[in-house]
């Protein structure tokens, strides 16, 4: 009997680890600047760096989905100089930050812009107040592009997906005519090109959620052959088809460590072992 309950004990503690390993697993993903291809007076006026600001503002949203592990790359720079402060000796080993920690991507997220506009029509109250124009105009907004998804480990395109986003806006307008649509993130999102934009980022999220797998990559067996008779040795086989050679491990693709025969999650870092 107490034989009985430490047998179910340890399955029940064996089927919790790898239960929990598959609920914490969240793709890592990494999220570089978007690429702007669209011909558009804004992008002269206008101090915002759109490109970099849509990746941010996908970052952001993709963070907050809690589905997705979110590794830094556009402001990478200052990851590596607060870890290069430590091995060029001028920050203490004890408190500075450790290299060769960060986490890679498993899948790499990029945007083009191909349409980026914004027309009215009116006319406007015909008067000024520093700088400050009071009108009736009518505008749209668009904005469109492609937003692909790539994996990080083979270059290949993942999904890839064109968006599109229009918004018109009527009625009373009060218009800032000195350096086109301003300087700042907080003045763009309030312009209709910004809103245009996050309902873009919104789509773009949703799609991602979609397409990328909730579950972790199928883990590939690197270089197993018995080590007997040379014959190839497929995940969970626990002895030679050839030789009868028992198997003792075979390694994830992932993590690189020793798996015990018919294991099908990877103990280390919850990738799971198939072909």
């Amino acid at each position: 009997m107490r034989k009985t309950a430490w047998f179910v004990a340890i399955v029940f503690t064996v089927v919790c680890f790898f239960s929990n390993s598959a609920l914490a697993y969240k793709p890592r993903v990494a999220v570089y600047g978007f690429e702007i291809k669209a011909s558009s007076g804004f992008w002269h006026d206008a101090k915002w760096d759109v490109g970099t600001g849509m990746a941010e503002m996908l970052s952001d949203v993709l963070v907050n989905t809690g589905k997705f592990d979110v590794v830094e790359r556009i402001n990478l720079n200052d990851i590596t100089t607060e870890q290069d402060l430590v091995t060029g000796g001028r920050v203490s080993r004890a408190t500075g930050a450790k290299t060769g920690r960060m986490k890679g991507a498993e899948y790499i997220i990029r945007g083009t812009i191909t349409e980026f506009t914004y027309k009215e029509s009116g006319g406007d109250l015909g008067f000024t107040i520093k700088g400050f124009k009071l009108g009736g105009k009518i505008s749209e907004a668009h904005i469109g592009g492609i937003i692909r998804i790539f994996d990080a480990t083979t270059g290949e395109i993942y999904a890839s997906k064109r968006f599109e986003k229009k918004v018109p806006a009527s009625g009373l307008t009060i218009g800032y005519y000195n350096k086109g649509i301003g300087g700042s993130i907080g003045g763009f999102k309030k312009t209709p090109l910004g809103k245009a934009t996050h309902l873009a980022i919104a789509d773009m999220a949703d799609y991602i959620s979609e397409k990328i797998p909730s579950e972790p990559k199928a883990a590939k067996v690197v270089d197993q052959r018995c080590p007997k008779c040379g014959t190839e040795i497929t995940p969970g086989m626990q002895f030679c088809p050839n030789c009868g050679l028992q198997i003792k491990d075979v390694k994830c693709q992932e993590c690189g460590k020793a798996l015990p025969a018919g294991t099908n999650f990877c103990p280390f870092c919850g990738a799971k072992v198939g072909l």
